[in-house]
């Protein structure tokens, strides 16, 4: 929906959305739950989806178009694009053609910044909002809507910073090097901002070490809030750079984002408290920063590399015509 040398700023929008659900979620669960009980956080949960879906259904007018036959969505009427029937193959669908989601697993420009990214998430923010209650209760004695709090506003926050100093920067960056190569817009330009990403280790380490250190509550706000200035900034990259690399997949490459995040994400409950309480919380945490400092290393390798990695692998085949 929108050029290369703006794409940063707007994916930025989405991915403050993304990372801030659960972050920006618990500040009124929290109270929510104290008052009302806590069957009460599904009950408007399910209310407030269901009329987003009402509005969805009357305001997204189809935008995906072939470039070679233009006029299948310009001569269209808003209300018959929301009843979309023109040109997206143009063949008969076959059951391979729900696999083009796990063809995009071939191209190591998809695969390593998923990997990075399914750590990051995981790491920088499940992790918080999955261990918040059982340790500030532990260490604080707080209630649900105080647990809240201290979940919700640092995590925001942090991922407020990170945004600022992520997607239009990285717009910047591309822009300024399409500049000096002939409108030439580099993907890997925009990963001279990776170095942002090293904010969610440090932040990992500050949290656990004042957790195991029973430090004062502030002491564990900080680490979250510097955590998730790197989650903000890798969360951006990520779908930027992608969907740079291959613009005409980038629906199939955010399904692809999307599945090694949530995959991912759903393991961390079955070993984190564990992890904490058996070894301490400093251990574990810190465990968790190498981690994704191992999966962030292949960023700088794709910032040299990439080009290169891309040509030698080719390019996708499927919806060239997008």
């Amino acid at each position: 929906m929108f050029f290369q040398g703006e794409r940063g700023k707007y994916i930025g929008f989405y991915a403050l959305a993304l990372t801030n659900g659960p972050h920006f979620g618990p500040i009124a669960g929290g109270y929510i739950a104290l008052n009302l009980g806590w069957r009460w956080i599904f009950y408007l949960n399910a209310i407030l989806m269901g009329a987003v879906l009402a509005v969805f259904l009357v305001s997204f007018p189809e935008t995906l178009f072939s470039r070679t036959e233009f006029s299948t969505l310009e001569n269209r009427s808003y209300w018959q694009r929301l009843a979309f029937r023109g040109k997206v193959i143009d063949r008969r669908l076959a059951p391979s053609d729900f696999l083009n989601n796990f063809r995009m697993l071939r191209y190591a420009a998809v695969v390593l910044p998923c990997v990075y990214y399914m750590t990051t998430n995981t790491y920088g923010s499940i992790i918080f909002v999955l261990t918040a209650s059982s340790i500030s209760e532990d260490l604080y004695h707080f209630n649900t809507g105080q647990n809240g709090v201290l979940l919700g506003v640092p995590l925001t926050l942090g991922c407020l910073i990170g945004e600022a100093c992520t997607g239009w920067i990285s717009d910047w960056l591309i822009n300024r090097y399409a500049r000096r190569h002939d409108g030439y817009r580099r993907p890997e330009a925009r990963l001279h901002l990776a170095f942002l990403g090293l904010f969610l280790p440090a932040g990992l380490i500050i949290h656990g070490v004042s957790v195991a250190h029973r430090a004062p509550w502030i002491a564990l706000a900080v680490g979250m809030t510097v955590a998730s200035v790197g989650v903000q900034a890798g969360t951006t990259l990520v779908y930027s750079y992608c969907s740079d690399c291959y613009k005409p997949q980038a629906a199939e490459i955010s399904t692809v984002i999307n599945l090694f995040r949530q995959i991912f994400a759903f393991t961390i409950g079955f070993y984190a408290i564990p992890f904490g309480e058996g070894h301490g919380y400093d251990v574990a945490w810190g465990t968790f920063a190498a981690v994704n400092f191992v999966t962030w290393l292949p960023l700088i390798l794709l910032m040299v590399k990439g080009e290169q990695i891309r040509k030698k692998q080719g390019s996708p085949k499927m919806h060239e015509d997008l």
